[in-house]
């Protein structure tokens, strides 16, 4: 029986076999994102009802964003830029920032639309402490024991 003589050919210097193995490291690497993109991710989110789920996340999304703009918190310049929240941040800060400088126009405040939008006929809002739900309030500060802070007992030397 003849023996078969096997001549295995790689290159000979160092830097060509680690730039021999790079390459084919680089293209399993090229072709496994290829694969995952093309075959894998389509099948994942199909299984996973991806689009109902994305699509219940953007109206979640669009709702929170319409009350921002309902209780004029957030302003647009254009409707069809309307959900674009960080396009509307920008409109938000460039109309506070003209607020300062100009004075002219009180709804760009955003911080004086906010707390001046609290409903004035809520009740759970709008009222004062009872001299019970004070005394609570008080009891617990001085349980927190702070020294120069909220609450403290009043010296001799002071009212």
């Amino acid at each position: 029986m003849e023996e078969k003589k096997v001549i295995d050919i790689y290159p000979t210097k160092k830097t060509r076999r680690v730039l021999s193995f790079l390459g084919d490291f680089f293209i399993n690497f090229i072709l496994t994102i290829f694969i995952f993109n093309m075959i894998v991710l389509p099948i994942a989110k199909y299984s996973s009802s991806y689009k109902t789920k994305y699509e219940e996340s953007r109206i979640k999304e669009n709702q929170k964003i319409d009350m921002l703009y309902k209780k004029s918190l957030l302003f647009y310049e254009e409707e069809e830029k309307s959900y674009n929240f960080t396009e509307s941040i920008e409109v938000t800060g460039k109309k506070l920032i003209s607020y300062h400088i100009y004075k002219d126009d009180l709804s760009k405040n955003v911080f004086y639309t906010y707390f001046s939008s609290i409903d004035k006929e809520d009740e759970l809002i709008n009222r004062k402490l009872t001299k019970r739900e004070y005394k609570q309030i008080e009891e617990y500060f001085y349980s927190l024991d702070f020294k120069n802070g909220y609450m403290q007992e009043l010296g001799e030397h002071e009212e």
